[in-house]
């Protein structure tokens, strides 16, 4: 199989390993381990209409080791940093053989460890979980037109507790029953994420399914188990 013999695929996310599944083949192998790794992926392709076969990584969210790896295989060029971008990159042409680049990207990919997770494209903070569905709920948005505000917004104050901004904290009458009603909703919202299992209370995020939660837990049971 060659390189011109690949279609084109578009992968809107790597946020499962359904979709990490629908990248362009010489791809598949080397990102199917890095997802397995817990190494974000922020793309992949190599297709007929590709110059360069490329998985770029997320290079914020990978552990102190991988960064360390990740530094020697640029001294070594099996790695490029291209416009703020880490990637295993390497140049094909239309008629390369598709297994010898799916073989060069999965050799790159196997120097890599293990790590928990750590990229930010697989969690969001307390603090965006909470602004997120403040500013979309449609019973928050009715209680703030109750109250004759606006635009009301969420902050986290200096002893790390949500709070509004001073504008609203200022306009507000009674500002007990708003606050009642407002944590009411958000304590809702938040209990349904807890009870899929998404909450991680020592990180202080939510993961955005649970198929990355459970990667989380693993990793945390076979450190354990390596440390007996």
């Amino acid at each position: 199989m060659k390189i011109s013999d690949v279609e084109r695929k578009i992968v809107n996310d790597y946020l499962t390993r359904d979709d990490v599944s629908n990248v362009d083949y010489p791809c598949l192998e080397a990102c199917l381990h890095l997802y397995d790794l817990n190494i974000g992926i922020i793309s992949a392709s190599c297709n007929k209409e590709s110059s360069y076969a490329h998985i770029v990584i997320d290079y914020d969210g990978l552990s102190d080791e991988n960064k360390e790896i990740v530094s020697i295989l640029l001294k070594d060029g099996y790695i490029q940093y291209n416009s703020y971008r880490y990637e295993i990159c390497l140049p094909v042409k239309s008629d390369d053989d598709v297994k010898v680049i799916s073989d060069y990207l999965m050799n790159v990919a196997a120097y890599f460890k293990d790590q928990d997770i750590l990229s930010s494209k697989y969690f969001i903070t307390n603090m965006a979980f909470y602004n997120n569905i403040f500013l979309n709920d449609k019973r928050i948005k009715s209680i703030c037109k109750e109250f004759g505000l606006e635009r009301c917004y969420l902050h986290m104050d200096l002893d790390g507790d949500v709070t509004i901004d001073d504008d609203s904290f200022y306009r507000i009458s009674d500002l007990q029953t708003f606050i009642k009603k407002i944590d009411s909703i958000l304590t809702e919202e938040y209990n349904k994420y807890i009870e899929l299992g998404l909450v991680d209370f020592e990180r202080g995020i939510i993961y955005k399914n649970q198929e990355l939660a459970q990667k989380h837990y693993n990793y945390i049971e076979n450190r354990k188990v390596m440390r007996k």
